[in-house]
């Protein structure tokens, strides 16, 4: 067991390795959550639309007769109307005065 170390001594400085890995990240929490704060979000799930905006709308409908890789389905330019809720918005198309309601996600600017 000479050629191994003492089971004990290496169970010891294991725990005062992982407490010094602990106290270093007690001590740099506060750096690191002003580093991320500081970031941009920029994931969909993040994105703010607002009344005013010019958004694109995504479409899973296929249009008969047109091969997949053809396929339209980002829609627009629309002009976001009113925002009903966070994820509910009124579109209103550049070519005519309808409004439509469309599912936020499916909604990019």
């Amino acid at each position: 067991m000479d050629h191994l170390g003492d089971p004990t001594r290496y169970v010891v400085e294991l725990r005062d390795h992982f407490c010094s890995i602990f106290n270093y990240m007690v001590e740099n929490l506060d750096t690191y959550i002003a580093k991320e704060t500081s970031k941009p979000d920029r994931t969909r799930d993040n994105q703010k639309v607002m009344v005013g905006d010019i958004v694109y709308y995504y479409s899973h409908r296929a249009q008969p007769g047109v091969p997949q890789k053809l396929q339209r389905h980002w829609i627009g330019p629309y002009r976001v109307c009113k925002v009903i809720s966070p994820s509910l918005v009124i579109l209103q198309p550049n070519d005519r005065r309808m409004d439509d309601r469309y599912h936020l996600p499916a909604v990019v600017n």
